[in-house]
Formats: C-alpha cells, sequence, structure tokens
C-alpha cells in the first residue's frame, strides 16, 4: 500500500491487502483494478475507505478479516468481473462483517458467482439491488450462502431476473425465514 501512496498510479494489475495494516488513505487516487482486490488476513483493518475512487475490479475476494464491519469504502465500484474460479464476490470468514451495502453502486449482470460465507453477523443482503443476474463459478455455484446464521433477508437480490445457470445453496442461515427477493428467478441449472 505504501508502495503506491503519491505514486499518482491509477490502476493496478491486482491489489491484496493484508498483514497488519489498518489504513487505506495511501490508495486514495486508485480508480482500477484489472485483476482482484484482495483483503485477506488483514485482522487490524476496520475499513475499507480509500477505495472510494475504484471504479471497476476483476473481481472482490474479502477473507479472514477480524475487524470489517461494512464494505463502505467500495460505494464507487460499477462493475465487478471475475476470477479463474468464476467468483465475482467472494467473502468468506468475515465474522464482523454486518453490512454489504458498500456494495450498491455494482449494477448489470455479475459473469461469475456471489458467494458469502462464515459471515455470522451480516442480517440482509441490502446494498446489492442492482445485479440483475448472476453467473457460476467453476464449483457449478450461483449464489452460495454458507453459515450466515444472522441474516434475515436476501430481498438485496430482488432485481435478479431469469435462469440460474448453476446452483442457489444457502446453508446455516438459521434467522432467513422466507427468500422473498427471489421472485425474478425462473430458473436454477444444475
Amino acid at each position: 500500500v505504501m508502495a503506491l501512496a503519491g505514486s499518482g498510479c491509477a490502476q493496478v494489475r491486482n491489489l491484496e491487502i493484508s498483514g497488519g495494516i489498518s489504513d487505506l488513505s495511501a490508495l486514495v487516487g486508485l480508480e482500477r483494478i484489472y485483476g482482484s482486490l484482495q483483503v485477506n488476513y488483514a485482522y487490524q483493518l476496520a475499513s475499507l475507505h480509500g477505495l472510494e475512487g475504484i471504479r471497476d475490479i476483476g473481481n472482490l475476494e474479502i477473507y479472514e478479516t477480524g475487524q470489517l464491519a461494512s464494505l463502505d469504502g467500495l460505494e464507487g465500484i460499477t462493475a465487478i468481473g471475475n476470477d479463474t474460479d468464476g467468483r465475482c464476490i467472494y467473502l468468506h470468514t468475515v465474522r464482523a462483517l454486518k453490512s454489504v451495502s458498500g456494495l450498491r453502486g455494482v449494477a448489470g449482470a455479475l459473469p461469475g458467482s456471489l458467494s458469502i460465507c462464515n459471515a455470522d453477523q451480516l442480517a440482509s443482503l441490502d446494498g446489492l439491488e442492482g445485479i440483475t443476474a448472476i453467473g457460476r463459478d467453476t464449483k457449478g455455484h450461483c449464489i452460495y450462502l454458507y453459515a450466515v446464521s444472522a441474516l434475515e433477508s436476501v430481498s438485496g437480490l430482488c432485481n435478479v431476473a431469469g435462469a440460474l445457470p448453476g446452483s442457489l445453496f444457502i446453508e446455516h442461515a438459521d434467522q432467513l425465514a422466507s427468500l422473498d427477493g427471489l421472485e425474478g428467478i425462473t430458473a436454477i441449472g444444475n
């Protein structure tokens, strides 16, 4: 991160944020990530502020974060591609995450999957209303929600319409009483 500070670099191939980093303000001029935006093992990171200038990324991968409670700071992202495994949004072991509303700028079809696992405090998918279609990953998943025990609503996916080319998988979502919001999905692939 510090290597990019003051460099005037607006575009990078991949960005991996990990370790003891706690401040991303040095990345304020970044606008595009052609490959992955990865935030992993960043246990001290409580905020993604500093990334507001990013407009599009190859894919978003956040895992093993200890303090990150929201995706605020990613509001500028309007387009997300997918990685070689077909994942667009991959949030794994983000136990403090309470909100994905920072992704509210993402609009249109995701070419790959949406995967959220081990997000114990996430109560809704509010902020994903701009997504209109979801592709699949190499495991055959389109929407994969696992160990999201506080999840009460999937209505943030209310604008996803048409057939999913792969699976819709929801398990260990103890508070989820209905699938309201998924009425636009007309078929589910294998």
